[in-house]
């Protein structure tokens, strides 16, 4: 195992002015590794195996240590003896430092993930629970007999701790997005008892913002009538939720109609309103994080421009699809497609 050759670099590599002066010494006049390195020419010698990119710490001749990865391949005569090895070592430390670096960053945001779960689970609780009273206990308040200065106090109350709150979960639901915290639960849904809680929540939430004049709708296929599904309810409401209320912050005459049917294992529903509409140039722009159309920033100060946002990357996570279609002054229609599983 003495260097009969060596090139520049390896003569760096050793501490040597000339590669010259190498020749007729080994591993062992240079390296504390030696040993192991003659023991693996030994074994390429015996069995005429290569040793392909063999990954080891060196020190070099400043005692600094280096990676290399290290290739020997078994030298023949015309007889087909083996009478020697062409070594390769590729200095490969600051690739070796990168990836160190990489799986040392991978492991702090691992880190920062887990402390961002538990602060969102956290605040998530810390900060709706007083949200609730607030609100819980200004609704029944204004149950009370006040007078009219007091009650429109209390509107103002609750009208402004209820926006606090849709921006809150909004906030949360965004969060958890962006860390992938949002989870998809499938279990066992009676499709009509899930879409009556639906409408019982546009109602609802028509008469708490004064909008009594808009009829709402809830409009099924009878081949739909007393299914089970499998699919996540919580989030099916929380998608509908989204867009009632969507639709409801822009249209104050006319209708506002939930459709749902189930078609080739896919829940088919939409939301329908007659209100302000979306240009069409616009369509793309309100799934966008922050994104509202120019002409309704007035109408919407309420607004994030987080809802559709949130709705959207909901659907995606449950494999599904959302579609709009809109006029001007006519209204629009929003249309969801989630793959389910029929149980009976």
């Amino acid at each position: 195992s003495n260097f009969t050759r060596i090139n520049t670099n390896q003569a760096k590599l050793l501490g040597l002015n000339t590669p010259e002066e190498a020749i007729g010494k080994s591993d062992f006049d240079f390296f504390s590794h030696a040993q192991i390195a003659f023991n693996d020419e030994q074994e390429i010698i015996k069995t005429g195996i290569p040793l392909i990119d063999k990954i080891e710490q060196i020190k070099n001749s400043l005692n600094e240590s280096r990676w290399v990865s290290t290739s020997k391949i078994p030298i023949y005569n015309n007889q087909g003896e083996i009478i020697g090895i062409i070594g390769v070592t590729k200095d490969i430390t600051e690739t070796i430092i990168n990836n160190q670096q990489l799986q040392e960053a991978k492991r702090r945001a691992e880190e920062a993930e887990k402390l961002k779960s538990a602060f969102i689970a956290n605040m998530s609780h810390e900060i709706r629970s007083p949200m609730n009273a607030i609100i819980g206990f200004s609704d029944l308040l204004i149950k009370r007999d006040l007078d009219e200065t007091s009650k429109k106090y209390l509107e103002y109350i609750i009208s402004s701790g209820d926006s606090l709150l849709n921006l809150i979960d909004d906030i949360i639901n965004i969060s958890k997005i962006e860390s992938n915290q949002l989870k998809i639960s499938l279990t066992n849904v009676n499709l009509n008892e899930l879409f009556k809680e639906i409408n019982t929540f546009a109602e609802t939430r028509r008469d708490q913002l004064n909008k009594q004049n808009i009829k709402i709708s809830l409009n099924s296929n009878e081949t739909s009538q007393n299914l089970i599904i499998k699919t996540d309810g919580f989030r099916i409401k929380q998608i509908t939720n989204n867009l009632i209320t969507n639709a409801l912050k822009f249209t104050e005459v006319g209708e506002i109609s939930i459709d749902y049917k189930i078609e080739n294992n896919y829940l088919n529903f939409s939301v329908k309103d007659t209100g302000l509409g979306i240009p069409k140039k616009d369509i793309n722009l309100i799934f966008q994080r922050f994104g509202q159309v120019g002409e309704t920033i007035s109408l919407n100060r309420n607004g994030t421009g987080l809802g559709l946002n949130i709705t959207k990357n909901i659907i995606e996570l449950l494999n599904g699809y959302i579609f709009v279609e809109s006029e001007l002054n006519i209204g629009s229609i929003f249309k969801v497609k989630i793959p389910i599983e029929i149980c009976s």
